[in-house]
């Protein structure tokens, strides 16, 4: 019923990691289970035609939900340095370029897992320099996911941040419906 009534869904991230049981991998039954909760938001969604925004948990848990794998980052980028940032090279015509207007930006980063195999339907649109998907996309299904967090910008000033566009064209999107 609160599905319902909503034009759009953000998966946020999170402090735990998805169980490789459900992509294949081996139980993990001490990991908090937030993915079930998730895949079943997912599904409703995306049977509903609605957009989906995910962030950091919300990218591994949409790749995951689409048929794709998770693995152990290799931390040869410092992706897990507290703070951290990188930079990323963003593809042309995708939600990200739409944001930063530029082939490279740089983007904070805090997360222990990155995409293993991209889910079919799913397209990378960002990633770092050492190979991570740092962004993923369904423009037809109205997918779209960042593994960093841009409610955490660092782009601009606090008054003006450049990454609350990444927010206002999600809300457009919904307003769409």
């Amino acid at each position: 019923k609160i599905c319902a009534s909503c034009d759009g869904l953000i998966i946020p991230g999170s402090a735990t990691n998805v169980n490789p049981k459900y992509y294949g991998g081996p139980d993990e039954p001490d990991v908090v289970d937030e993915y079930a909760l998730d895949a079943a938001l997912i599904k409703y969604f995306h049977e509903h035609k609605k957009p989906i925004f995910g962030i950091c948990g919300g990218h591994q848990a949409l790749n995951v939900y689409f048929g794709g794998t998770l693995k152990k980052l290799d931390d040869s980028e410092g992706h897990m340095e507290t703070p951290a940032h990188h930079t990323i090279s963003v593809e042309k015509d995708s939600f990200v370029w739409d944001v930063y207007r530029s082939e490279s930006a740089n983007v904070n980063c805090y997360h222990f897992q990155e995409i293993g195999i991209l889910a079919p339907n799913l397209r990378a649109v960002a990633k770092t320099s050492d190979g991570v998907i740092e962004a993923i996309e369904s423009r037809e299904d109205k997918v779209f996911a960042t593994q960093w967090h841009p409610e955490r910008s660092f782009h601009d000033d606090t008054e003006n941040p450049l990454d609350v566009k990444f927010f206002e064209n999600f809300i457009k999107l919904c307003c769409e419906e």
